[in-house]
């Protein structure tokens, strides 16, 4: 019986992680102490991510020409996980990292290359 309660706890949290980001101890612990109130606050989380992603969706990709301000707060791309800048006789350029293979780069605050 213990094994099968596991199963599904692990269960339970992997679905929950997927839907609304890594669970916290104290929510792990409300679902053990209270199984109908955590279902409660996980359809709570969840409607918010859905309400996040919609908001997301109005967000434009980015275009060349685009400035810094506009890639962080009109498009998709939001907040880069890197930034790297570059300075020299043409210009100071940055290089906006989104993981493995996208990046952005600016030269004076202006993008001028997108890369996937």
């Amino acid at each position: 019986m213990k094994k099968y309660f596991l199963f599904i706890s692990v269960l339970v949290i992997s679905i929950a992680e997927a839907n609304t980001g890594p669970i916290t101890p104290a929510e792990i612990d409300q679902m053990m102490n209270d199984p109908e109130g955590f279902k409660i606050t996980q359809a709570i989380n969840k409607l918010s991510y859905d309400a996040k992603q919609k908001e997301l969706a109005k967000k434009s990709e980015v275009k060349i020409g685009m400035t810094q301000d506009q890639v962080l707060n009109k498009s998709k791309w939001g907040e880069p996980q890197y930034r790297r800048t570059l300075i020299d006789k043409s210009g100071k350029f940055d290089t906006w990292i989104y993981g493995i293979r996208k990046h952005l780069i600016f030269k004076n605050d202006e993008l001028v290359s997108i890369q996937y």
